[in-house]
């Protein structure tokens, strides 16, 4: 049952954190409107339709030094390079009027179908052990020509289904393994508790340093650990 009992926690911490996700834009989940919902399925499609090929390969990965000292530094590189052109949409008087023209035309709150889309084919990246799911997608939607606020509200929006698809499917696994009912699950109920608690705080902080255009703290870090890893495999 150790098995089990691992992945269920696992389950419950991302279910905290995915809880964290929709309180913080509960605000912009109540006034959402249609096209933004068609956006985060179009964002959506293509994992769905990569998941289920990708999902025995990531599990043969899981774990393996090589392989995340590697994804890691895809990580780094992707937040580096939106780093850069954050700076340049802020400081640059070509950005800024880009930005502007493209409030005006797709919406303060939306990016366009074509930037919901090759964000969502960013998004096929974040099943990689070592791959961040939220800095991967906000780096996309940067590079794709959404302003940063944007970015960063509409990367997790489309996380929403994605982690709650995730799961979903996991829990289904645990379920049809059975022995549920001798889970600890007052631990579990405080991991999640403690997840989301922390999840929220971190939205938070990521918020911060995405309207003050640095990504590139995040992009050290992981860099960093990519090198780690590369001494440890």
């Amino acid at each position: 049952t150790l098995p089990e009992a691992t992945i269920t926690f696992d389950i419950m911490l991302h279910l905290g954190t995915l809880i964290a996700v929709i309180v913080y834009f509960r605000q912009q989940l109540l006034e959402i409107k249609k096209d933004l919902i068609i956006k985060i399925v179009v964002a959506t499609l293509p994992l769905v339709a990569a998941g289920f090929f990708l999902k025995p390969l990531v599990e043969s990965l899981r774990g393996d030094l090589p392989t995340l000292a590697f994804t890691y530094a895809i990580t780094a590189g992707l937040l580096l390079l939106a780093d850069r052109l954050m700076v340049a949409e802020k400081e640059s008087k070509t950005w800024s009027l880009l930005t502007k023209l493209h409030a005006w035309v797709t919406g303060k709150h939306s990016p366009s179908v074509l930037q919901a889309f090759l964000v969502g084919i960013f998004q096929i990246l974040a099943v990689l052990p070592g791959i961040s799911r939220s800095g991967t997608t906000i780096a996309a939607g940067v590079i794709s020509g959404v302003p940063a606020e944007t970015a960063f509200r509409f990367a997790f929006l489309i996380s929403i289904p994605a982690v709650l698809g995730d799961v979903s499917l996991d829990l289904l696994d645990v379920m049809q393994a059975g022995q549920l009912s001798s889970l600890p699950w007052g631990v579990y109920l405080l991991g999640a508790t403690v997840s989301g608690v922390v999840g929220w705080g971190a939205l938070a902080i990521l918020k911060w340093f995405v309207s003050q255009r640095k990504l590139w703290p995040f992009a050290i870090y992981c860099a960093f650990v990519s090198i780690l890893l590369v001494f440890f495999a």
